[in-house]
Formats: structure tokens, sequence, C-alpha cells
């Protein structure tokens, strides 16, 4: 079943880019902030929601990870993640990130949302599933884009100083299109904005409790340059079922 989604359009072009390792954007700033959170996946029971071409699936399972499952809404995502990348003992799914029907409750130790919690539509609904299938004591830990982002790019000279004072989006929750980093078009992706009270207080409505928060130093590529700034670009959460 074909899936009307942004990322279905462009699946190649975000492999191209990602590869086995994510670009230098993940690759510097993301996933060491993702893994130092996660610290060691060895013997844990893990769904990786939002996986992509699962460059991070693959990595859980490679240091120790007792089950790896992972899903992406794009078919031609997980075609890639299983043709070009194959590491049979990770379970791959085509759903929705809000589609968690077929688990069990209880049962993972470790949700991970590696920059696709942006994504979905339904923060509410995603918590209360994510909190339905993780075992007491067990862990959700997502990254996101940084709310001082804007303030990131108006170091860059990407962001004029007016506009960034004027801005108003960040306290609206709502659904917009945004620069697509793989096919370099403006407008080309579809991602839902919300303050990080928004994803919080969700959470904690469904005895999801922050434990840790890392605000990387951010290393980026900008007009074809390696770049960094001590204003984040992303943040990385871990939040612990308690209840």
């Amino acid at each position: 079943m074909k899936f009307d989604t942004s990322f279905e359009k462009f699946a190649n072009e975000y492999d191209n880019v990602m590869g086995d390792n994510g670009d230098y954007t993940h690759l510097k700033t993301i996933t060491p902030a993702l893994f130092d959170l996660i610290k060691n996946p060895k013997g844990l029971k893990i769904y990786d929601v939002g996986c992509g071409n699962g460059y991070i699936a693959r990595r859980l399972m490679r240091e120790g990870a007792k089950e790896v499952f992972a899903s992406d809404i794009s078919e031609t995502m997980i075609h890639i993640a299983k043709s070009r990348y194959p590491i049979h003992s990770i379970i791959y799914s085509i759903r929705d990130m809000s589609d968690f029907s077929g688990f069990k409750e209880g049962y993972f130790d470790l949700v991970v949302m590696n920059m696709s919690i942006s994504y979905s539509s339904n923060i509410k609904k995603l918590a209360k599933e994510i909190a339905r299938i993780l075992k007491t004591g067990g862990r959700f830990v997502f990254t996101l884009d940084h709310p001082l982002k804007y303030s990131a790019y108006k170091v860059f000279g990407r962001t004029d100083f007016d506009i960034t004072l004027k801005d108003s989006d960040y306290l609206n929750e709502k659904e917009k299109t945004t620069y697509n980093h793989w096919t370099k078009q403006q407008n080309a992706l579809r991602i839902y904005t919300r303050p990080l009270g928004s994803y919080i207080n969700a959470l904690g409505e469904y005895g999801l409790f922050v434990k840790f928060i890392r605000e990387p130093q951010s290393k980026a590529e900008y007009k074809d340059k390696k770049v960094k700034t001590s204003i984040p670009f992303k943040i990385a959460v871990e939040v612990v079922k308690v209840v």
C-alpha cells in the first residue's frame, strides 16, 4: 500500500544523503546526543518509530539490542532499509507513527524517535501509545529541532533580526511546510511545529516524565562550509515511564 507522505516522494534522495551513518549534522550533532541518552542498548527490546532508512535501528542492533522493531510510513524507505542495508534480525513495518497496533502492553524497554516526532499530527495520541507499550521504568528518547534554532539562524545571517523579534510561530501549534534539506527545495517538507512544553506536558499526562535533556553544540553544513555554534540547533530528551 502506498502512503501519501512527503518522505515517500524523496526517499532515495534521503538515503543518498544519510547513508548508513547519517549526514554531517546527524553524525556530529544529533546522533551523539541521542546515544548519550540511550547509553548501552545491549539486551534491550527497542522500537524505532519513524526510522527512515533504518540507520539508527541498525546501530542499536549492532550494539547488542535484544530485539529491534523499526517502522516508517514510507514504503520506499522500508524497502531501502531492507534491501540496501540488510540486517535480517530487525523487524520492519510500514505504518503511521500513531499506529501501535499489534504491540503488547509493557513490552519495550526503550522507544526511540530520531528527528521524527515533529511529523506527528497528534502528540497526545502518540504519548498515550508510547506509554502503553513501554515497561514501567522504560524510556522514551527523542530528538527534534531546538526552539532556539531561529537564533542560531540569525547568527548565520539566515534570519533577519527584525523578523526574529516579530516571529510568533513558536507558541502556535500548527502544520506547516518548510525547507527540505535532502532535496534542497523550499516549502517541500510537511512538519508540525509546537512549543517544547506541548511535548513535555503531553508525555507527562501519560506518566512519562523528563529525566535528562541534552543541548549539543551544533555542527552543520552551511553554504558548503562546516560550521558550529554554541546556540543549539537540536535538542535530545529522555523521559521515563514511572506509572
